[in-house]
């Protein structure tokens, strides 16, 4: 998949937390990734993670624990 595909991908699921939570919701929420150099892998990990959120209906302010998402601790980058 070339990086354009994955980033699409990425804003389509951004999109769907911010139309669950409200316009600039991610604003000011920690990155699932390195912003300055993002790969494939980051921007597919990261999509996963905004649509197990979106299912679940959570806000990054909601959840205080760590991220696990199939056994795997999700790191955030402040």
């Amino acid at each position: 998949m070339k990086l354009e595909d994955a980033h699409r991908l990425y804003v389509y699921a951004c999109n769907a937390y911010e139309a669950i939570n409200g316009k600039n919701s991610l604003e000011g929420t920690p990155y699932l990734f390195d912003p300055l150099h993002p790969t494939v892998e980051d921007f597919l990990h990261a999509t996963q993670v905004y649509n197990y959120m979106v299912k679940r209906r959570w806000k990054f302010t909601q959840h205080t624990g760590p991220i696990v998402l199939d056994g795997e601790e999700i790191q955030l980058i402040y």
